[in-house]
């Protein structure tokens, strides 16, 4: 059987999906029967993270290996590498029109790809710092350059990628540890999932989180 499962990535609309696990194992699914039509090789680590568009036939994995993997849903094949840290990649987000890609380190580092270093395999175009624990949620809209990292430690950093400067930071000992975030771009709004139940409104641009989960409450 396969190992535990550490990364999934849905296409609902074709009933797909793509499987990680421990040990580098990715299975492509078929949602219909449950069982795997294909197995993505080349990762030698676990699968941390996926990012897929299904509509082009790509994907990217990030991998405890160090390295970012690109793939071609069609072939099955892996059609481009990058290193990105020795010691571990925990999250991948990629702009699929433009090819730029934003990944969290296991070093607490954010790094920005460029369409030629991501397609190339070449350095980082900006690394951003600031957290002290590893990342484990990573969102970013490229078009209007914003992204929201959260990491171990319940802190909560809002990006500007286009002048790669930390917009707002908030989290910490009085705050409700952030769980999960979905974001809302087009009125950049990110909507957090706290580990108590409550829901914090931030807004990316303003840098002013709404109803922040500080011990006052003021969340829904």
């Amino acid at each position: 059987g396969i190992g535990a499962v550490t990364a999934l990535a849905f296409d609902d609309a074709a009933l797909r999906a793509l499987r990680g696990a421990r040990g580098g194992v990715i299975d492509v699914l078929d949602l219909g029967s449950g069982a795997a039509t294909a197995q993505l090789q080349g990762h030698t680590g676990d699968v941390t993270s996926m990012d897929a568009d299904w509509s082009t036939g790509r994907a990217a994995t990030a991998s405890r290996d160090g390295s970012v993997r690109f793939w071609d849903l069609r072939s099955h094949a892996s059609i481009r590498v990058l290193t990105v840290d020795a010691f571990g990649v925990d999250r991948v987000v990629v702009d699929w029109s433009s090819g730029r890609l934003l990944t969290a380190s296991a070093d607490e580092t954010l790094k920005l790809f460029g369409p030629a270093g991501a397609s190339e395999g070449g350095a980082a175009q900006a690394v951003l710092e600031g957290h002290a624990e590893p990342v484990r949620q990573l969102l970013a809209d490229f078009d209007r350059q914003r992204a929201v990292s959260i990491a171990s430690d319940g802190i909560v950093k809002v990006w500007n990628l286009e002048t790669r400067e930390c917009l707002h930071t908030f989290g910490g000992a009085t705050y409700a540890r952030p769980m999960a975030a979905v974001t809302r771009w087009g009125t950049l709004q990110a909507m957090l999932v706290l580990e108590d139940g409550r829901v914090s409104s931030v807004e990316l641009e303003d840098h002013q989180p709404h109803g922040a989960p500080s011990a006052g409450g003021g969340t829904m």
